[in-house]
């Protein structure tokens, strides 16, 4: 017997759908502006109205919902459009030019490095060009030459340097910063040197403020209580989300261990603290009405404080706004329409912050919650051990699977890899971690109230944090640990959700139509998958980044790429070429030195690239002679060579301007090029692809 879906138990759902493809649609700029959207979701609210009013058949039902799944569209695109910082009177772009501005700005956070201080903040008041100044707001990113003085969240600093719209991604599928600022209303950036900026001496304080304060003054409360670095850098992470002081070691360990995620303030650290009141509450059996409203306001008001002792992070206060719903709905009786539940909450979040729909943190929670409540107690059925100690390690074991199974998809497009042994890391590390997080959060409570429990929290902590990063290290260097480099593309992304999906709800309600539609899912997702493998195994491209200074090119063949440089950092390779290389599916680099031939592809002495029918020759200042310039051939501009000394009666077919040529050289070329009629790439300003 499958179940029956009652879909009018679940109005959430139903109306989250059509406000989630309005956001979506506002979001591409599909839709009108804020004014249009406005006027719009007016009239449709007038004819719901009006059409309740007028309809003289109450059977006829449907109407009614297309105007009220309408309305729920448009209110999708009226919210993003209302979140626009743009739309502000008081916005500080409005009174300031590009060139200079003079701003103080409130800070919010910031990440201090060797050099500079890297600040989010809030522009509070902007000098025009009248020398006015005015009340302002708007986010922005500060980067402040560092001197002497010391920064806190709450400090207020008056600056004066070049405003700077964040700039697009330069090199092809390369992550795109401007479009990551613009999910979180920063528009702009300023660049100060260490005159061009000053401490006013002033705070400006608001709630988010002290919940950063008061998170920094436990930083160094665990540092007091928790002495190896490794293990209180990890606390500190664990317990707070601040990961500033993580060697890339150890951060690059619970990455490769598939175990990121707890040091990542989210909702596994709001479920263990709720799920652990949750069992202690359970020992007042009665169950009326006033008993399930004090355990309720128990649950919500420690969730909250939790939030408050995170530093009410963007991640935490989505998982607790969505635990909160939850335990409402539990607390309440309403159990049975948990997917409401979570939809509501959902709803709440998206009005409240609509930019959070494309946040990848969002995306991992709510798949995560959503496994565990579809799929785990499926799991949880296919074994039962009477030993109390088995059993609780399988429901731990099922947890784990049900969230990496439902998150699979999102792992693999936004990270492309995944760990084989995640199950192990989950069974062990999941629960220790837990005994790690409540030892800190009576770490900060017993700290003004009992020292002595205080020092022993913080005892435990360290031991806890100790085994944790123990077993990361052990499984991190298991054999096969780390599946890397998995090519994954929007469509598959999408088939292969599709295909979670139906399985989800088939495990729900046992239904054989939605196992055959998962089938048919996965089938196509097999098929494009092939197609789009098969595809790229043919290509053949040339790319020219866009680097600081170095000469920086790649060819693919089919799925494998020689990459031709002068500098083989590791850290430019990543941030530079992997967007590409991924796109391109490709599973093989060979990394050349541009001093250094190879395989007739590459001749170093003649600084001759040789591809199918292309020629790319290479031109540094040093070179004794410029042979293999003329018909059907590109150059590369890497130094300072003049294009008289160079070209004379031959003419490029292509010129590539490196980064690392002076203004004058870059010049000279340029007219070169227009005189000549010959197609320029300037490197330093942007990047190149050359299908062959």
């Amino acid at each position: 017997m499958h179940k029956q879906i009652r879909w009018r138990r679940y109005p959430f759902v139903r109306l989250l759908l059509p406000f989630v493809a309005g956001v979506v649609l506002a979001d591409i700029s599909f839709f009108p502006n804020y004014y249009y959207s406005l006027i719009l979701f007016l009239l449709t609210l007038a004819g719901v109205f009006l059409f309740q009013f007028f309809k003289r058949r109450p059977s006829a039902a449907w109407p009614d919902g297309i105007l009220l799944y309408f309305l729920f569209f448009l209110l999708g695109i009226f919210t993003i459009r209302i979140h626009d910082p743009g739309l502000s009177d008081q916005y500080f772009k409005h009174f300031t030019p590009l060139q200079k501005a003079s701003l103080v700005i409130r800070i919010d956070d910031l990440d201090p490095s060797d050099n500079w201080f890297k600040i989010n903040g809030t522009v509070i008041r902007t000098l025009d060009s009248n020398k006015v100044w005015h009340l302002s707001n708007g986010k922005i990113l500060l980067f402040a030459a560092r001197d002497s003085a010391t920064l806190l969240p709450g400090d207020v600093v008056c600056v004066s340097g070049k405003l700077m719209e964040v700039p697009p991604p330069l090199n092809p599928e390369a992550f795109d910063y401007r479009k990551y600022l613009f999910r979180k209303d920063v528009l702009y950036e300023i660049f100060a040197r260490k005159d061009e900026w000053t401490v006013t001496g002033y705070k400006d304080i608001n709630l988010s403020i002290l919940a950063s304060n008061l998170r920094l003054r436990l930083v160094a409360l665990i540092k007091e209580y928790v002495k190896p670095e490794g293990e209180n850098s990890v606390a500190a992470a664990l317990l707070l989300g601040y990961r500033n002081d993580l060697s890339d070691e150890l951060n690059n360990a619970y990455i490769n261990t598939g175990s990121i995620h707890i040091l990542a303030v989210s909702g596994l650290h709001v479920g263990l603290v709720s799920g652990i009141l949750m069992l202690f509450l359970n020992f007042f059996k009665k169950n009326n009405l006033t008993v399930r409203l004090i355990k309720l306001t128990v649950i919500l008001g420690f969730i909250w404080f939790f939030v408050l002792l995170t530093g009410a992070g963007a991640s935490v206060v989505r998982a607790a706004v969505m635990f909160s719903f939850i335990h409402t709905g539990q607390l309440l009786l309403r159990r049975k329409y948990i997917y409401n539940t979570i939809a509501a909450s959902v709803f709440v979040i998206l009005i409240w912050c609509p930019q959070m729909l494309f946040d990848v943190g969002f995306h991992l929670s709510l798949s995560a919650v959503l496994g565990i409540i579809a799929l785990q107690p499926f799991l949880l059925q296919l074994y039962h051990s009477e030993n109390k100690i088995i059993h609780g390690a399988w429901e731990l074991t099922t947890v784990t699977i049900a969230a990496q199974l439902a998150t699979l998809p999102i792992a693999l497009y936004y990270f492309h890899q995944t760990s084989l042994y995640f199950l192990i890391s989950g069974i062990f590390v999941v629960p220790i971690s837990s005994f790690a997080l409540y030892a800190g959060v009576g770490l900060a409570i017993f700290h003004w109230i009992v020292p002595v429990l205080a020092k022993l929290a913080g005892t435990i902590m360290y031991w806890s944090v100790f085994a944790m990063n123990s077993i990361i290290y052990a499984i991190a260097g298991m054999p096969y640990n780390l599946i890397t480099d998995i090519p994954f593309n929007t469509w598959e992304f999408l088939l292969l959700s599709t295909t979670v999906v139906f399985v989800t709800v088939y495990v729900s309600l046992r239904r054989k139509a939605l196992l055959y539609m998962a089938l048919a899912a996965f089938l196509i997702f097999s098929i494009t998958r092939i197609a789009f493998n098969y595809a790229h195994s043919a290509q053949q491209i040339l790319i020219f980044y866009n680097t600081k200074e170095n000469v920086f090119v790649d060819y693919f063949n089919g799925n494998s790429c020689i990459s031709l440089r002068e500098n083989t950092d590791q850290r430019e390779e990543k941030y530079v070429a992997s967007g590409a290389r991924m796109a391109y599916r490709i599973l093989e680099t060979t990394n050349i030195h541009t001093g250094q031939s190879y395989s007739g592809i590459y001749n170093s002495d003649e600084g001759l690239l040789s591809v199918r029918n292309y020629r790319l020759k290479f031109l540094f200042k040093n070179s004794e002679n410029f042979y293999g310039i003329g018909e059907g051939t590109s150059v590369y501009v890497c130094e300072d060579v003049r294009s008289e000394d160079c070209v004379k009666d031959k003419i490029p077919q292509m010129v590539f301007l490196g980064s690392k040529i002076d203004f004058r050289t870059r010049k000279n070329w340029k007219k070169f090029c227009a005189d000549n009629n010959i197609r320029c790439i300037d490197l330093k300003s942007e990047s190149y692809v050359l299908k062959l």
